[in-house]
């Protein structure tokens, strides 16, 4: 009874060990295939928002007004499409959707339905980077694409020997608007309107 006993044991080691070996072969031939799949943030097309603004200006003929306050003191006067883009190009340079600094930022959404509106924010814990802060605006639209509200920045920058920080603020079809403010007082502000909105 016992040699018995002792040859059905070592049968069903020796079955245990051969199916245990067929599901470890079989496991790894169906991952030969397979890609890693990468965790990269996709970013918001940025830059190429910003051209399709800058098309409708174009193509609509529409006037740019710019709106400078330093010190209190306001001053308007007629601007260009291409001062506008010179202005706005805070907005994409640095461009962090591209190596090496897309790996260092992250993406967060949040979904309002009250409004309703999607909020795409873009931040890093790494204090030493220019831009510290992207949020954009978007409005859902479940037939078209997603219509973009605005977009907000706020990036540090050193101009000459001061350290200043730029918060820029564009409103979809609407206006730019960069205020430049030092550790110690608002420098500079700027605002380019294109829509009769001043």
């Amino acid at each position: 009874m016992r040699p018995q006993r002792l040859f059905t044991l070592v049968n069903m080691i020796r079955i245990s060990l051969l199916l245990a070996s067929t599901l470890i072969c079989f496991s790894c031939k169906n991952n030969t295939g397979k890609k890693e799949e990468q965790t990269e943030t996709a970013f918001f097309p940025l830059a190429s928002i910003l051209n399709e603004q800058w098309k409708n200006i174009d193509s609509l003929h529409l006037s740019v007004m710019k709106i400078s306050t330093n010190e209190g003191v306001n001053d308007t006067v007629t601007s260009s499409l291409p001062e506008l883009k010179k202005a706005a190009e805070g907005l994409i340079n640095p461009d962090i959707t591209q190596p090496p600094l897309n790996g260092k930022y992250r993406e967060t959404s949040f979904a309002d339905q009250t409004i309703p509106s999607i909020t795409l924010t873009y931040a890093s814990e790494d204090k030493s980077l220019a831009v510290q802060r992207l949020d954009i605006l978007l409005q859902p639209d479940p037939v078209d694409n997603d219509k973009l509200r605005t977009i907000y920045m706020e990036k540090n920058e050193t101009l000459g020997n001061i350290f200043v920080s730029k918060k820029i603020l564009l409103m979809a079809n609407r206006s730019l608007q960069v205020i430049t403010s030092s550790k110690d007082s608002t420098l500079n502000i700027v605002k380019f309107s294109w829509d009769g909105i001043k």
